[in-house]
């Protein structure tokens, strides 16, 4: 059954709970992903990969339980069918999982665009607000943020650019 918000308020709180189903779909597909990338990976680091991914997928896991019962709290419901998750998510995923490199650059563009929506959805949680639910999407957009980094450090492809920082300098006889 589906109702037609009431308020402004119900309007804002069922946009966030859509941004929070969009965010567990990209999830689950994530967490599906980099599971079977654990199960492909070959080559020299197939040992560190394999565990890597491992880890990788079962907090992808947790966090899909999280944010599952994070969107009921909100008293609505999550999607319930693959087709449901395939309709809903933005990350794609590629025909096979075969070539190492190709892997991680597919995690990686998968985590970011995971971060996307989270930083979407966080501003509505914000303007809500619904602490609860921000309190979850920071949690998630830490993760995908490290997970990233994580990533990128395993291409040997230079493609990973860093900027080294200058110290800023106080003027002399500069006072506040």
């Amino acid at each position: 059954m589906t109702t037609t918000p009431t308020t402004p308020q119900d309007a804002a709180r069922e946009k966030l709970a859509k941004g929070m189903t969009g965010l567990l779909a990209d999830t689950y597909t994530l967490y599906n992903s980099t599971q079977v990338c654990h199960w492909n990976v070959e080559g020299s680091n197939f040992k560190e990969l394999h565990d890597l991914f491992e880890e990788q997928y079962t907090g992808l896991a947790e966090a899909v339980d999280t944010i599952a019962e994070r969107i009921r709290a909100m008293n609505f419901y999550t999607p319930g069918t693959l087709a449901d998750i395939a309709r809903q998510t933005r990350v794609e995923q590629p025909e096979s999982f075969r070539d190492t490199a190709a892997m991680l650059r597919h995690l990686i563009e998968a985590h970011r665009v995971a971060a996307h929506r989270i930083r979407a959805t966080l501003e509505l949680a914000e303007h809500q607000p619904d602490e609860a639910t921000a309190d979850v999407l920071v949690e998630r957009l830490r993760s995908h943020e490290k997970t990233t980094w994580m990533l990128e450090s395993h291409l040997d492809d230079g493609s990973r650019r860093l900027t080294r920082l200058q110290p800023e300098r106080e003027a002399v006889g500069a006072t506040s």
